[in-house]
């Protein structure tokens, strides 16, 4: 998140996340326990209709699946103690520096999987990463959103593994 334009095609709340976590990150875990708590509050056909709105339609044909959906929402519903600082973490981690460049990345294979029409990670993320990390090969998955893992897993783990057939 240090590039100008970081933030254009990301969700509002996304955005709202990134700014904490560059400007005032010990504030980031009250969001985030804040939306744990709603998620635990709400029923889930009003949590379903809350992420819908933010999300593409490929994810949110993914959470409507009922092998994903009953998954997905009790996950959510799950009281955590670690959930909010941990997404906060996470998030710290994306928008501050890593302590290395991309370029610096040569010793092993990279493989970025990105959905083009994904709104928690924009699909410019990703192009830019393939740029900068030298032989890196870009997944760009037409039509999914941030929730490909569920229908590429098998593909991602073959990259990972070093079995995947090469393109």
């Amino acid at each position: 998140m240090a590039e100008p334009g970081d933030a254009i095609g990301m969700m509002p709340l996304n955005r709202l996340f990134a700014w904490l976590a560059r400007r005032a990150p010990m504030l980031l875990p009250v969001p985030f326990a804040a939306l744990s708590l709603a998620a635990r509050r709400l029923s889930e056909d009003r949590l379903r209709e809350r992420l819908a709105s933010q999300m593409p339609p490929a994810d949110v044909a993914i959470i409507g699946r009922p092998e994903i959906s009953s998954i997905f929402f009790e996950d959510l519903a799950t009281k955590h103690p670690t959930r909010a600082k941990a997404s906060a973490q996470d998030f710290a981690l994306f928008a501050r520096p890593w302590g290395f460049e991309l370029e610096q990345i040569s010793s092993v294979p990279v493989h970025i999987w990105q959905g083009d029409q994904d709104v928690n990670v924009p699909v410019h993320h990703a192009e830019r990463y393939a740029d900068l990390i030298p032989g890196s090969t870009l997944h760009l998955a037409e039509g999914e959103g941030h929730l490909l893992v569920y229908d590429r897993g098998a593909e991602i783990v073959d990259a990972a593994t070093g079995t995947a057939a090469t393109d």
